[in-house]
């Protein structure tokens, strides 16, 4: 049996401005983005929102609706979701992971729980597997107040996995800027989310190839970056590459032809 999976978006959004649930890249909403990814491996997908966003979405969803009359935070719609449907594997993710995609669900869904970690060994909470076995654990730790999920999963056996791209792991936030660095001038000024997809898809690559010439890198971007940001791939792959450069990450190889980076 497959497991089910849980879209948790009932949160406020407050420093995002907007609700994250509905945030548009290339056109395309993060429910239905979510969904997408999800879908193959899911018997039942249902997405937790305040009942207030419902007139949001289509009719026909692509899932089954968990209303919340108040926003009390993501661990009271798991809590909902666990309560109404018992003895289930779920599949979870937060409406703040807007790189997630199916390679993420199929390397997830294992047999125990199991969530990616960050940078510095952190579980990531929204985004994971959690087993029937530790359903009955979850809920006993929020009747008894426990208010953050995080902690309640470093109190139960979670299998902590390395995702395989950095991305997967980030919880968007487009309102936080960065100057870029640039070797002559002055840099643009990027959102942060979007500086570290790109910097996160350049050390990857380059890291698999050992080298490449600059157009085979944009050629690979445009395959595996299409849809996921507003405004030009090429343009945000150029400036990020630039700053990249001034950094000492990535390094242009001399008397090469046509002209091979590697990184640093």
């Amino acid at each position: 049996m497959k497991p089910l999976g849980l879209i948790v978006a009932g949160g406020k959004s407050e420093r995002f401005g907007s609700p994250k649930i509905l945030h548009e890249i290339d056109g395309i909403p993060q429910w239905e983005r979510l969904a997408n990814a999800m879908f193959a491996f899911c018997d039942k997908i249902i997405l937790n929102i305040p009942t207030n966003l419902r007139s949001k979405f289509p009719e026909k969803a692509p899932f089954e609706f968990l209303l919340e009359d108040t926003q009390n935070g993501p661990l009271e719609g798991l809590c909902k979701a666990f309560e109404t449907y018992p003895n289930r594997d779920w599949l979870v993710v937060g409406s703040d992971h807007f790189w997630v995609e199916s390679e993420t669900f199929q390397v997830l869904d294992r047999p125990h729980s199991t969530f990616f970690t960050d940078d510095i060994g952190e579980i990531v909470p929204w985004l994971g597997k959690i087993a029937a076995a530790d359903l009955e654990r979850i809920l006993e730790f929020r009747k008894q107040g426990e208010k953050s999920f995080f902690r309640i999963l470093n109190q139960l056996p979670i299998q902590k996995m390395i995702p395989a791209k950095t991305e997967w792991a980030m919880d968007g936030d487009f309102s936080e800027k960065i100057q870029l660095l640039h070797p002559t001038e002055s840099g643009e000024m990027i959102d942060f989310f979007t500086y570290e997809l790109f910097k996160s898809f350049i050390e990857r690559t380059l890291k698999n190839a050992g080298s490449l010439p600059f157009f085979e890198l944009q050629r690979i971007a445009e395959h595996e970056l299409a849809g996921r940001i507003k405004g030009s791939i090429p343009w945000v792959l150029i400036s990020v590459k630039l700053d990249l450069e001034t950094r000492g990450i990535l390094v242009r190889i001399p008397n090469t032809q046509p002209e091979q980076y590697t990184l640093g």
